[in-house]
């Protein structure tokens, strides 16, 4: 390729990740935690019930691996809730009629 079409190219290129990048404010970080469990600012059920779960199931998979050595069998009835929770989780990320 000559010199000019690679600058060509390139410009194209520039153009379209102009075009596409979201226009939307970064904010700052608050910290860790407050991060991931909140969107928009605003403290969200969703994933708070997210990182609960995944910090409970953390807990009962190394106490399981500590104590018997091996990897832990979890009951159909905690998937299920599991299931549940991580359906409510994806179902808040459908955007409603106000586009939010």
């Amino acid at each position: 390729m000559k010199r000019e079409e690679k600058e060509t190219e390139l410009s194209k290129k520039i153009d379209y990740l102009a075009a596409t990048t979201s226009d939307a404010p970064v904010r700052a970080s608050q910290n860790f935690f407050r991060d991931i469990v909140s969107s928009g600012g605003e403290l969200s059920l969703a994933r708070f019930q997210m990182v609960g779960w995944t910090l409970a199931l953390i807990l009962v998979f190394v106490a399981s691996v500590v104590d018997k050595l091996s990897m832990p069998e979890f009951s159909a009835t905690l998937l299920g809730l599991m299931g549940l929770s991580s359906g409510t989780y994806v179902g808040f990320k459908f955007p409603t009629k106000d586009g939010k």
